[in-house]
C-alpha cells in the first residue's frame, strides 16, 4: 500500500467514526468529508510547467512572473515551487478559473486583393 492509499485509508475511517460516534455534531463530520474531498481534489491536480501553461492560457512567461509576484496567483494553490531549483509548475485549471479562458489573439484582417 502506498502512502496516498494510506492517508486515503485512515481519512475514509475517520470521517466514518465521526458519523457514528454520537459525541460528535454533524457539521463536525460534514467538515470531515470537505476536508478528504478537498483532499482527493489536490491529488488529481496536475501541475505543468511554465511553457505548457503558458501555451494553455496564451500567454508570455513574463506575465506568469508578474502574476506571481503580484500576488494574483497564490503559492499553493496556482503555482509551486519544484524544490531549491527554483523552477516552478502552474495549476492551469486553477489560473483558469480565477482569471478567465484564453482569448485566442485576433487574426489580421485579410486585404482584398
Amino acid at each position: 500500500m502506498n502512502l496516498k492509499e494510506h492517508a486515503d485509508n485512515l481519512a475514509a475511517q475517520v470521517v466514518a467514526l465521526l458519523k457514528v460516534t454520537p459525541s460528535y455534531h454533524d457539521a463536525q463530520a460534514k467538515t470531515a468529508e470537505t476536508a478528504l474531498q478537498e483532499y482527493r481534489d489536490a491529488c488529481s491536480v496536475e501541475w505543468v510547467k511554465a511553457s505548457a501553461t503558458c501555451e494553455a492560457l496564451l500567454i508570455a512567461p513574463r506575465t506568469l512572473v508578474r502574476w506571481r509576484q503580484e500576488d494574483k496567483i497564490k503559492e499553493g494553490t496556482h503555482w509551486q515551487r519544484l524544490g531549491l531549483s527554483g523552477h516552478c509548475v502552474y495549476n492551469v485549471p486553477a489560473i483558469t478559473k480565477l482569471m478567465g479562458p484564453a482569448i485566442p489573439p485576433a487574426l489580421p484582417a485579410r486585404c482584398p486583393v
